[in-house]
């Protein structure tokens, strides 16, 4: 029974340490996309990413393996997300409903089949791949929360996850947060003119180590999720305060999100 309670745990730490050697934004989003295809026996893994302030593509998706209907589901779940806010896709709207958990979620305890297949999100963006079932963590969630989102989504056609795949989902969730967190930090551009009056540059450590304290890791989850010690951590963070000339974790990451450095 022990090694039933432990397994999921085990299963994030694997995730975590086969995660950490990657060198790249596109290699680590890749990475993840097929190792969670392997955790949960899935046939589909998405990363879906809802940014309503891009006028011109407000979603994007991008799916392992490689599907051809990809572009035409991204353009019409795009198109209903600026539209209505809000898309029949009944993960979407769960996630963006004010109050409601991050935890990961299965369509199925959602919604019944029947009601399902009578959906444009099923007809346009599910049965072109072939998905009946899906799972998904949330990774990041803006403040508007339907505004901006990002998830991971896994989808089946023969049968459903279990329960004991939602509590590996559960497990697993922290470190795709993390990873998330730090895809957007490695793939930050150029700062903005306020970056101009700084004492000196923020490395790209720095940086990455601010993103996730800014996406609400603490000191030791930041250690694990890069692989050193939490002194590190605080060391990096110490250099961050000197730099911007503040003494707290809100303040940098306040100035740093007003300048454009973290989005």
């Amino acid at each position: 029974m022990r090694y039933l309670l432990d397994r999921p745990v085990r299963t994030a730490q694997e995730l975590s340490w086969q995660l950490s050697g990657c060198q790249s934004p596109h290699d680590l989003k890749r990475a993840a996309l097929e190792l969670l295809i392997g955790i949960f026996q899935a046939d589909y893994c998405g990363l879906n990413d809802i940014n309503l302030s891009r006028s011109a593509n407000p979603f994007r998706l991008e799916i392992y393996p490689s599907h051809p209907a990809v572009t035409s589901m991204a353009v019409e779940l795009g198109l209903q997300v600026a539209a209505e806010s809000l898309t029949d896709h009944p993960i979407i709207n769960h996630y963006a409903t004010p109050g409601s958990p991050p935890r990961p979620v299965r369509l199925s305890d959602l919604i019944g089949d029947l009601e399902l297949r009578r959906t444009r999100a099923y007809e346009k963006a599910l049965r072109p791949i072939g998905a009946r079932w899906e799972l998904a963590l949330m990774t990041r969630r803006g403040v508007a929360e339907a505004a901006e989102a990002t998830a991971f989504a896994l989808t089946r056609s023969s049968s459903d996850f279990t329960d004991e795949g939602l509590v590996t989902a559960e497990a697993v969730q922290p470190v795709l947060v993390a990873i998330s967190a730090s895809m957007r930090a490695r793939s930050v551009g150029p700062p903005a003119s306020g970056w101009d009056g700084l004492d000196g540059a923020l490395t790209e450590r720095e940086v990455e180590v601010l993103q996730l304290v800014a996406a609400g890791l603490t000191a030791q989850s930041i250690a694990r999720a890069l692989r050193i010690t939490r002194r590190t951590v605080e060391k990096h963070l110490e250099h961050v305060y000197a730099k911007l000339g503040v003494h707290d974790r809100l303040s940098a990451v306040n100035y740093c999100t007003r300048v454009g450095l973290l989005t």
